[in-house]
């Protein structure tokens, strides 16, 4: 007979949150760096397109980690 009170595994609920998280700060730095990319090769403004977006990523990643395991939201 299944257990009607059975917990859900603590275990699998952590990787979710990490993956959900890896997910999220790998988005944040493809997608500055393509549109930097789009930018750059459009508007003939070698090598700061790429840049820009890199560090654009860099920070938006450091934001969604920051707001998501220091605060814990």
């Amino acid at each position: 007979m299944p257990e009607k009170n059975k917990k859900p595994n603590k275990g699998i609920s952590a990787y979710a949150h990490l993956l959900s998280l890896g997910i999220e700060m790998a988005v944040s730095m493809i997608v500055p760096v393509l549109c930097g990319w789009y930018l750059q090769t459009a508007y003939e403004i070698n090598p700061w397109g790429i840049l820009g977006g890199a560090l654009f990523g860099f920070v938006s990643s450091f934001w969604i980690v920051y707001k998501r395991v220091l605060l814990n939201k």
